[in-house]
């Protein structure tokens, strides 16, 4: 495999994406801040993904996705309980959404956790790998946020501070059979995860995306699938795409013709071709 192009930037001042890329794999983190107390005492989600990537590309040269990810996790587990000498909940601990590719010799792995997303294919057949948890229940706060701005008659981005008790209680739900799952310290998150190996033949290219990046077409639709997308990248690079992400962004920062819980997110995309 060869990356074509990579992109992990930001509009506040850290960045919590991190992508890495290696001979025969490439993933990409994106980190989420706890709602608590910095355990640390730093930015945990950029702590939490730098880390998590150290281990994690360890592990990946020799075993498999799962295994590299399931290790990964155990070795954080650790690394937390230097900071607290007492079980934090899901509002302490930081966390992150991953979307991971292994290249064996017939087939590549791929691995999603959370709402990172990855789209293989050729200019004929397009398949996207995600999970639907997480956005189903962000879904039910984004539709509260709607309801709330046309009942108050505020705009969407004024509504946040009304929902984050919501917020609060679905972050409880991590790693929960009722709620969501992502990596955090919990070794059978993996279980949950989006697995699957596919044969190399047919794939021209993978895209690997943090969910900042795929609002490109799943919430600000400026393509309006991910098979258009995916398409687009062909003859657009990652550059001139983040670009125009942010300009439709900017253009809609009250939030009301794309409802969404802030203006930006980082944004972080790998481009692979099969060679």
């Amino acid at each position: 495999m060869m990356i074509k192009e990579k992109l992990s930037k930001t509009s506040k001042e850290t960045n919590e994406d991190l992508i890495c890329t290696g001979e025969n794999y490439a993933f990409v983190l994106d980190g989420v801040t706890s709602l608590g107390n910095n355990i640390n005492g730093t930015n945990d989600a950029y702590w939490y993904v730098r880390t998590f990537s150290s281990y994690l590309s360890k592990f990946i040269k020799d075993d498999n996705a799962k295994l590299a990810v399931k290790k990964s996790i155990k070795e954080m587990s650790k690394e937390l309980g230097k900071y607290t000498e007492k079980e934090e909940s899901n509002l302490d601990i930081p966390s992150s959404c991953i979307a991971l590719i292994k290249e064996n010799e017939d087939n590549f792995e791929l691995f999603v956790l959370g709402d990172c997303s990855i789209i293989y294919g050729n200019k004929d057949n397009q398949t996207l790998v995600t999970k639907y948890d997480i956005r189903k229940l962000d879904e039910e706060k984004i539709e509260k946020m709607k309801e709330i701005a046309q009942e108050k008659g505020i705009n969407v981005c004024e509504t946040y501070e009304y929902i984050l008790p919501d917020l609060i209680q679905q972050r409880l739900l991590r790693n929960k059979e009722n709620g969501y799952y992502v990596l955090d310290i919990v070794e059978n998150a993996v279980d949950h995860a989006e697995y699957i190996n596919v044969p190399k033949e047919n794939i021209d290219m993978i895209l690997l995306m943090s969910d900042g990046f795929s609002s490109y077409y799943d919430c600000l639709n400026i393509e309006k699938d991910y098979k258009s997308f995916f398409l687009k990248n062909y003859v657009t690079s990652v550059e001139e795409l983040y670009e125009e992400l942010r300009h439709i962004e900017k253009d809609d920062y009250l939030l009301n013709k794309h409802p969404r819980f802030k203006e930006t997110d980082d944004a972080s995309i790998i481009k692979i071709y099969n060679k």
